[in-house]
């Protein structure tokens, strides 16, 4: 079941950590924040994702990233963190509820 199986794939660990302004010091932002980028990819709903780029990406190109992460659109879904367990249930009248 395609439903379950990103159910599944969301609910799984991820490293979804921002850099912070200490890993800028000794390097470049690019390659700071590429890989950020890459991981996050993974969730998009819309094919292709544009890269990142580096210091001499075209205008358009730049726009275009930009306008993605803007707007994007992930399909990871959390509801599986939602749903009500019944074996939870401290008694019979919540497990029938």
């Amino acid at each position: 079941d395609p439903d379950m199986r990103r159910a599944y794939d969301s609910a799984l660990p991820f490293d979804d950590e921002i850099p912070g302004a200490r890993d800028f010091v000794s390097a470049d932002f690019f390659d700071v924040l590429r890989p950020v980028f890459e991981r996050n990819a993974k969730w998009s709903t819309r094919r292709p994702v544009p890269s990142l780029g580096d210091s001499s990406t075209d205008m358009k190109l730049v726009r275009r990233f930009y306008d993605f992460w803007y707007e994007f659109d992930s399909w990871r879904d959390f509801s599986i963190h939602d749903e009500f367990d019944l074996n939870d249930a401290e008694f019979r009248e919540e497990r029938r509820w």
